[in-house]
């Protein structure tokens, strides 16, 4: 069983499961996501050994999750968003230096988070984005990557 790293949309996603599932499909920043989505990513978690994240994508993700929402949502969001990186553990953490990340080919393509990714990954994690750009660079160098909508396209057809 391998690491999963998941990227900052589904992040948010996550974050809001757990602290206001009922705004999932309504709130901006998961308003296109749906219930079904949340379980479909707690799933692909509960088969992973461990979440790894990188601090540009807690970055985006903290800095996503605090605009356009008031106070008591917003602190609460955020303190689920503290839970979950005190879960991951200073071993769930990997740190990429600004300097490494740019230095990848894929950085003026995609980005410094994406690129940190590149730079994070390894051969024992996964990467889980709906980020399709995330998602080539990733199968390209890695071949160990899982498009977010490949699984809900799976879980559709198990369904029906």
């Amino acid at each position: 069983m391998q690491s999963l790293a998941v990227d900052t949309n589904l992040l948010v996603l996550l974050v809001y499961g757990r602290t206001a599932p009922q705004l999932i499909g309504v709130a901006k920043r998961v308003q296109r996501y749906s219930r079904d989505d949340y379980n479909i990513l707690v799933e692909a978690l509960s088969k992973s050994r461990s979440l790894v994240i990188i601090p540009q994508c807690i970055a985006e993700v903290s800095n996503l999750l605090r605009q356009g929402v008031t106070e008591p949502l917003k602190s609460r969001l955020v303190v689920s968003l503290k839970s979950l990186i005190e879960d991951c553990g200073p071993e769930g953490e990997k740190t990429v230096p600004s300097l490494q990340a740019t230095a990848e080919a894929e950085f003026l393509r995609l980005g410094i988070t994406d690129a940190a990714w590149l730079s994070a990954l390894d051969a024992q994690t996964t990467m889980l984005t709906d980020d399709n750009d995330l998602y080539l660079a990733v199968a390209a160098r890695w071949s160990n990557a899982i498009n977010f909508s490949h699984l809900k396209t799976a879980a559709s057809g198990a369904d029906h």
